[in-house]
């Protein structure tokens, strides 16, 4: 049978055998770090050529002389796990030194902001799961996300249709 058709044994208080499979180190850590700008860089910037470029959400934003543009740097799932437990400000100084080792061009941030996820994206999905896992019935508890398809954009719409389908046949 396949994934999505599988039924999911409506158990009451007994989660289905896949469950077990929630306690493993399935996740990965990541850290990010946003560099927010001053406001009137990218007119001075214009012709740098790089190959990546701050998008403007909003005609308020792009036209505000108050507002700069920020670029946000994302680590690999290595990095993150070798510094999952470093000091955050030593994690932020080593993400912004290699930035500027690879733009050195990049003027100095307005401000910065660094983040770490001890939770980001999901190494393996659960596996034979049909893009939600029903824990209860009576209250209905039901687990979603990219850790039940795989781990994608597409992984959580697939799950969000998912949940939204169990949650309607349940009422």
């Amino acid at each position: 049978m396949s994934r999505k058709n599988r039924a999911v044994p409506k158990s009451g208080d007994t989660p289905p055998p896949e469950a077990s499979y929630l306690h493993r180190d399935i996740i990965s850590q990541v850290s990010a770090c946003a560099h927010f700008l001053q406001s009137g860089f990218i007119s001075a910037a214009g012709g740098t050529g790089w190959c990546c470029r701050y998008l403007f959400n909003s005609r308020l934003e792009r036209d505000s002389p108050e507002i700069g543009p920020s670029v946000v740097v994302h680590t690999t799932v290595t990095f993150g796990r070798e510094h999952l437990y470093s000091d955050p400000a030593e994690v932020q100084q080593l993400i912004l030194s290699h930035l500027e080792s690879l733009v050195s061009s990049l003027p100095k941030a307005a401000s910065v902001k660094c983040q770490k996820w001890r939770y980001s994206q999901v190494t393996k999905a659960v596996p034979n799961c049909p893009r939600q896992m029903i824990l209860h019935t009576q209250p209905l508890l039901i687990c979603g996300g990219d850790g039940f398809t795989c781990s994608n954009f597409d992984g959580c719409i697939e799950s969000a249709l998912s949940l939204a389908e169990t949650v309607r046949s349940h009422l």
